[in-house]
C-alpha cells in the first residue's frame, strides 16, 4: 500500500506539471475497491490527449523502429544468424581458399647467400697466401663491406643486420697451419655414409664477418675432407664456400665442341663487341683462379655465393675512395606464363572464385531468411493486426520493416566486406572491382529481403519458415550459378546456347544475380591479370551493361516488384484476382425473435442517433469454405454510449467473424457497421482511431517490457510526445501493473498479461472497446479487479463490447446481451430479461438421509406435481419447477414441511440460471460446429458450476462433505 501512495506522488506533480505546459484538463482521482483491499488512488485518463495527424506516420515509423530495435537487441539468437554466421562462413572459405596458388606475376628474385635463413656458415681457403691479388680478395671478404652487395653503403645507410666494422676481430695471419685430415673416418658398410660425432674435429680456425655469419678459414686444409664429415652437421646452415688462388683446367677443354653443342644459342652470343668467345677463353689464365663451392639442396646457391664473390673481385678492382659504393645484383626474373599455363591456372581460379560465390551466397541466405521470423511471429499472435487497429498505416508498416530489414542486412554484408579486405582477395577488393563488390551486396539486400516478405505468409511457424526459405535461398543460388558456370565451359555450341537462355532466364532471381556478379568480378580481374603478362593493359568498366550492369538493374527491378507484391497481398489485391468468387446471395432469417427483430426494426428504421456503434444487416462468408452457411447472417445491433453489450455463444457461432469484420481483420461481405457515423467498409482507419481492442489471445511481444508495450502503442496512437509518460504511469496504475512496469512480457503470469493486453485497449481513451474473453485465465482476485475496471469506462460514458465464457461476468457487466447462434442472435436483452424470458421456472436442490431418498421423490411427486427430476446423486436431488401451476409460497410451505418431518435435511431454490439458458440456445447450434468445437464441454462447465454451487455452505464458504 505505501508503494502505491509513493508511485501516486511520483506521478502527480509530473502529471500536475504537464497539466501547466500544456493546458490539459485532468479529471479529478478516484478510487478502485480491489476485493475487500484498501482503496488506492489513481489518475483517470485525460479526456482527449491525442494530437493533429500532422507527424502521425512520422511517429508511427519511429515507434515501429524502436520496438524493432529492442527485440532484436534481446534476441540473441537473431542476433547469431544476421552477424555471426555470414562474416563467419565467409571467413571460414577464405582462410580455406587462401591455401592454393593465385594467377599472379611471380615477383623478381635477388639471388644471394642471404635467401637462406641464419644461422648460416661459410668458408675459403687460400691457396696462395703469396699471392697479393689473392690476399687483397682475403682481407676483402673478411673486411667492413664483406660478401655480395648485403653490407655496401647506400645513401650512407645499409643493412641493420650488418656488424659495425669496429666490432670486427679478423686480422690475416701469414702462419696458418693447415690441417690435412679431419677427426676419424666415416664409415659406408651400412650403404649410407655414417660419421661419429667427433667427425671433422678440430674445428677450422672461425669468426665473424661483417653479415653476421660465421666464416670458417680452411687455408692449408683438406677442404673436401671437411665437407664430408661434417655435411650431417651443416646440412641445412651451410650452401657454399670458396677455395681462392686454384690452378685453372678450363685450357684444356675444347672450347669449341662445347659450344658447338648449343649452336644456335652460341650463333646468337659468338660476337659481343667484335671480341670472340672462343678465344676470349682460350686466354683465361690458368692460375688465379676462384673455385666456388655450393650445396645443391640449395637451388640458388650456385648464383648466389658465383655473385658474391664477383661483387669482392668487383670492390678489389676499384679505387679503395669509393669502392665500397659499388656491387651487382642479381635477380633471377621467372618466365612469363605459356597460353596453356593461363588457360590452365584460370580454370583452377574460376573454380575457386565460384566457391567464394556460393560461400557468399550460402553466408547471405540466412539473414533474409531470419527478417521473416519477427514477421510470422507477429501475424499469427495477431500483433500485427493490433498495431493495425492502433491506426498503424499498412504502408508504414511494411515501410519500416524494409528499411529496418536492409539496415541490418548492411551491417552483415560490411562485416562480409570486411573479410574480404582483411584477405586482401585482389579479385573483390582491388581499386576497380571494389566498386562492383559493394553494388552486388547492397543490391542483392534491396531485392532479396521484399521476397522474403510474400513467402512469408506460407508459414504460421515462425522456425519452418527459416528453415525452408534459408535453404531455398541456398538452393537456388547455388544450383543456378553452378548451372550457367558449368554449361559455359563446354565448347559444344548447343549447351553453349542453352547457357545464355538460362542466363537470361534466371535474372529474375536475386541469389543468382549475387552468384553470377562475384564470378564476373572474379573474371575480369584475372583476364586482366593473365593479359598484363603479355604486357597487354586493358580497361574493362564492370557497369557496363554485359558485366554487372545488366545484373544490378535486374535486382533493383526486383525489389521493388516484390516490395509492391507484398503490398499487394496486404491489401488484398491478390486475393480479390486470384480467388474471385462471387458471394451467393444471403437470405435473411425467416424466423427471429420478437426483441431481435425489434432491435432490427430499430437501426433499419435509422433510430441511432444515440448509438455509438451501429451493426447493420452484418454478413460474413468466407469464400475458402466448402460450406454455404454464413458466418454471420444479417446480424442487426445498436450499441449506446455507456453500454456494455455481451456477445455470447459458442466457439463457431459467430463472435469472432464479428470481432474480425469490425477490427478489419477481414472484409465484410454484405451489410456495413458504423463506428460514431465512420463505416467499416469505407472508412476503417477513422474507425480504427476510434476503437480500442483486446483479442482473446494476447497479442504481445515477449521481449518488451510492460511499459515499452504502453509506450509503443500510445505513439501509434498518436498520444503526445509530452503526456505519453503521463499516460502510460496512468495506464500502469489503473491496471495495477506498476511492479511489472520493467518485466517483459513473456515473462508475465497468464493473468497479468490479460491486464496488458486491457491496458493497451484502454489506452488513449477510446470512445468505443472490443473485449474479447479480458478476464480468461485469471483469479477471481484479478477478475473482479478486471471487471471494476470496465466499469469504471462505461461510467465515463464509454461503450463496451465483450464476450466471455463467465454468465457470472455478463451478468456483473452487460447492460445488455445477445446469444448468438449459427450467425445469428437467438435473444436480446438484460440478463434478467433473459431469464424470465426463456427461463424454465425454478431449480430445486434437495438433500436428504441416504435411506430417505425414495420417499422423497414420493413426497415431491405428490405434494409438487409438474415436477420435473433432473438429476439424482447418492443423497442430493434436483427437481425443474413450470411454476405455471405453482406458487412459491407453496413450494416454500411444502419443503418446510418436509424439513420438519425429517426426510429432508435442507434445500434450495433459485431461478433458471443465465447458463441455463445459454445451454438452451446453444444445443440449436448446427451439428458441423458441435461436433468440431464440443457442445459438451460447455454443459458440463454449467452443470459443474451449479454443483460447486450446491456443495458449498454459503455461511462460511467452506466445501461440505458429500
Amino acid at each position: 500500500k505505501c508503494m502505491h501512495f509513493w508511485k501516486l506522488l511520483q506521478i502527480i506533480p509530473f502529471f500536475k506539471k504537464r497539466e501547466e505546459n500544456n493546458k490539459t484538463t485532468v479529471r479529478n482521482k478516484s478510487t478502485l475497491q480491489l476485493n475487500g483491499d484498501t482503496s488506492v488512488p489513481v489518475l483517470e485518463d485525460s479526456p482527449n490527449i491525442q494530437q493533429p495527424p500532422s507527424n502521425k506516420y512520422w511517429r508511427q515509423f519511429c515507434a515501429l523502429h524502436i520496438k524493432r530495435f529492442r527485440n532484436t537487441l534481446r534476441n540473441k539468437k537473431a542476433l547469431f544468424s544476421e552477424l555471426v554466421i555470414p562474416a563467419l562462413f565467409v571467413c571460414i572459405t577464405l582462410i580455406t581458399t587462401s591455401i592454393l596458388p593465385t594467377l599472379q606475376q611471380r615477383p623478381p628474385l635477388p639471388l644471394s647467400p642471404w635467401l637462406y635463413s641464419p644461422p648460416r656458415y661459410m668458408f675459403y681457403s687460400n691457396d696462395v697466401p703469396s699471392s697479393p691479388e689473392i690476399n687483397k680478395y682475403v682481407d676483402d671478404i673478411n673486411g667492413p663491406i664483406g660478401l655480395g652487395t648485403k653490407c655496401i653503403f647506400v645513401n650512407k645507410t645499409r643493412d641493420s643486420s650488418c656488424i659495425a666494422p669496429s666490432a670486427l676481430k679478423y686480422q690475416r695471419s701469414s702462419n696458418i697451419t693447415g690441417i690435412s685430415k679431419f677427426g676419424p673416418d666415416c664409415s659406408c658398410s651400412s650403404g649410407a655414409q655414417v660419421c661419429p660425432a667427433d667427425a671433422g674435429k678440430p674445428d677450422p680456425p672461425n669468426h665473424l664477418v661483417v653479415s653476421d655469419d660465421t666464416m670458417y678459414d680452411l687455408t692449408g686444409s683438406n677442404v673436401s675432407d671437411w665437407l664430408m664429415k661434417t655435411h650431417n652437421r651443416f646440412s641445412r646452415t651451410r650452401y657454399g664456400g670458396y677455395s681462392l688462388g686454384l690452378n685453372s683446367t678450363s685450357s684444356s677443354f675444347n672450347i669449341s665442341e662445347l659450344l658447338g653443342l648449343y649452336t644456335e644459342l652460341m650463333n646468337n652470343l659468338s660476337q659481343i663487341n667484335n671480341i670472340d668467345i672462343d678465344n676470349l677463353t682460350q686466354s683465361t689464365p690458368s692460375n688465379n683462379n676462384i673455385k666456388v663451392w655450393y650445396n645443391n639442396k640449395g637451388w640458388a646457391s650456385s648464383v648466389s655465393y658465383m655473385n658474391a664473390i664477383n661483387n669482392v673481385i668487383l670492390r678489389a678492382a676499384l679505387p679503395a675512395t669509393n669502392a665500397s659504393q659499388y656491387g651487382i645484383n642479381t635477380i633471377n626474373h621467372p618466365m612469363n606464363y605459356t597460353q596453356q599455363q593461363i588457360g590452365t591456372e584460370l580454370l583452377q581460379q574460376s573454380f575457386v572464385s565460384l566457391l567464394h560465390a556460393i560461400a557468399v551466397i550460402f553466408a547471405l541466405s540466412f539473414v533474409p531468411a531470419s527478417f521473416t521470423l519477427f514477421l510470422i511471429e507477429e501475424r499469427v499472435s495477431w500483433s500485427k493486426h493490433l498495431q493495425l487497429v492502433s491506426g498503424v498505416n499498412r504502408f508504414i508498416y511494411w515501410l519500416q520493416a524494409f528499411s529496418w530489414d536492409l539496415a541490418c542486412y548492411l551491417v552483415s554484408a560490411i562485416l562480409c566486406i570486411f573479410i574480404f579486405l582483411l584477405f586482401n582477395d585482389k579479385s573483390y577488393v582491388s581499386p576497380t572491382n571494389f566498386p562492383g563488390l559493394l553494388c552486388l551486396l547492397v543490391f542483392y539486400g534491396w531485392s532479396v529481403i521484399p521476397l522474403m516478405y510474400p513467402a512469408s505468409y506460407l508459414f504460421s511457424v515462425p522456425s519452418s519458415a527459416f528453415v525452408s526459405l534459408a535453404c531455398g535461398n541456398m538452393f537456388v543460388g547455388i544450383i543456378t550459378t553452378i548451372t550457367v558456370s558449368v554449361l559455359r565451359l563446354f565448347d559444344d555450341e548447343d549447351l553453349k546456347a542453352v547457357s545464355s537462355v538460362l542466363e537470361e532466364v534466371f535474372l529474375v532471381l536475386p541469389q543468382y544475380c549475387l552468384g553470377s556478379g562475384l564470378l564476373e568480378l572474379s573474371t575480369t580481374y584475372y583476364q586482366k591479370l593473365s593479359l598484363s603478362t603479355f604486357d597487354i593493359e586493358i580497361e574493362i568498366n564492370i557497369f557496363a551493361w554485359n558485366v554487372l550492369g545488366k545484373k544490378l538493374f535486374c535486382m533493383f527491378s526486383a525489389g521493388l516488384i516484390f516490395f509492391l507484391l507484398t503490398l499487394s497481398i496486404e491489401f488484398g489485391i491478390i486475393k480479390r484476382l486470384i480467388k474471385y468468387k462471387k458471394i451467393p446471395d444471403i437470405p435473411e432469417p425467416t424466423v427471429e425473435e420478437e426483441d431481435v427483430l425489434e432491435e432490427k426494426k430499430r437501426v433499419i428504421q435509422g433510430d441511432t442517433s444515440r448509438d455509438i456503434l451501429v451493426i447493420k444487416n452484418l454478413c460474413k462468408v468466407y469464400k475458402s469454405s466448402n460450406s454455404s452457411k454464413p458466418a454471420t447472417n444479417h446480424i442487426c445491433v445498436g450499441v449506446k454510449k455507456g453500454e456494455c453489450f455481451g456477445l455470447l455463444g459458442l466457439n463457431g457461432a459467430g463472435k469472432t467473424s464479428t470481432f474480425k469484420m469490425l477490427t478489419g481483420a477481414t472484409k465484410v461481405s454484405k451489410g456495413d457497421a458504423t463506428v460514431k457515423g465512420y463505416s467499416v467498409v469505407n472508412n476503417l482507419g477513422k474507425v480504427r482511431s476510434l476503437i480500442g481492442y483486446c483479442p482473446q489471445f494476447d497479442a504481445l511481444n515477449p521481449l518488451l517490457t510492460t511499459r515499452e508495450h504502453l509506450e509503443l502503442y500510445g505513439r501509434l496512437r498518436n498520444i503526445p510526445s509530452n503526456q505519453l509518460q503521463a499516460a502510460v504511469d496512468i495506464a500502469l496504475q489503473k491496471l495495477n501493473l506498476g511492479h511489472y512496469s520493467d518485466r517483459c512480457a513473456g515473462t508475465l503470469s497468464g493473468g497479468n498479461k490479460r491486464k496488458l493486453s486491457t491496458a493497451i485497449a484502454l489506452l488513449g481513451d477510446p470512445p468505443l472497446v472490443f473485449l474479447d474473453e479480458p478476464t480468461s485465465g485469471m483469479d477471481p482476485k484479478a477478475r473482479r479487479f478486471i471487471w471494476s475496471c470496465i466499469q469504471d469506462v462505461i461510467r465515463e460514458g464509454r461503450s463496451v463490447v465483450l464476450t466471455s465464457h463467465s454468465m457470472e461476468e455478463c451478468e456483473a457487466l452487460c447492460t445488455r446481451l445477445t446469444i448468438m447462434v449459427n450467425g445469428q442472435f437467438k435473444c436480446l436483452g438484460n440478463s434478467q430479461h433473459l431469464k424470465n424470458k426463456f427461463g424454465k421456472g425454478y431449480s430445486l436442490v434437495v438433500r436428504c438421509k441416504n435411506d430417505c431418498i425414495t420417499n422423497v421423490k414420493e413426497f415431491i411427486d405428490q405434494e409438487l406435481p409438474g415436477a420435473v427430476l433432473l438429476e439424482a446423486h447418492y443423497n442430493q436431488i434436483r427437481y425443474q419447477l413450470t411454476m405455471s401451476n405453482l406458487k412459491l409460497h407453496k413450494v416454500f410451505s411444502t419443503m418446510e414441511a418436509a424439513k420438519r418431518s425429517m426426510i429432508v435435511e435442507d434445500y434450495s431454490l433459485s431461478q433458471t440460471t443465465l447458463e441455463e439458458v445459454f445451454i438452451r440456445f446453444a444445443s440449436e447450434q448446427s451439428d458441423t460446429v458441435k461436433a468440431r468445437f464440443g457442445l459438451i464441454k460447455h454443459i458440463r462447465r454449467a452443470i459443474t458450476f451449479k454443483c460447486c454451487k450446491c456443495c458449498v455452505d454459503p455461511a462460511n464458504n467452506e466445501e461440505v462433505q458429500v
